[in-house]
């Protein structure tokens, strides 16, 4: 019975992977920017892919550590290196609240928007 009850009690950190989507840059993004713009107020996409360079996608996860995974997608894509549609899907994660975590668990990555982990 005590390995049972010792069980229950498994702590479990929150995770937070990939881009860090801060909606206040999107707002930024514009049709006919190049990708040199985009890069330098998303920072790098967490996907360039090689078969669709002509694509980024930009992805934040995030799972509570008693709760339910969400995720945001950012997905650009360019024509002649300018930005031809903009597509963003998923759940806009609170930064504010993985900051505030962060800075209670004593780490240093709230820091870094916009940038892959």
């Amino acid at each position: 019975m005590g390995i049972s009850l010792s069980a229950c009690s498994i702590y479990e950190i929150d995770v937070q992977q990939g881009n860090v989507i801060d909606e206040e840059a999107i707002t930024k993004l514009k049709v006919g920017m190049t990708k040199q713009q985009v890069q330098f107020i998303l920072g790098s996409p967490i996907i360039k892919d090689a078969f669709h360079p002509e694509r980024w996608d930009y992805v934040q996860t995030f799972r509570p550590g008693k709760g339910v995974m969400k995720q945001h997608t950012v997905s650009i894509l360019f024509k002649q290196n300018k930005v031809v549609k903009i597509n963003e899907s998923g759940e806009n994660i609170d930064l504010e609240k993985i900051t505030n975590y962060d800075k209670s668990a004593g780490n240093s990555s709230s820091g870094s928007k916009g940038h892959a982990h």
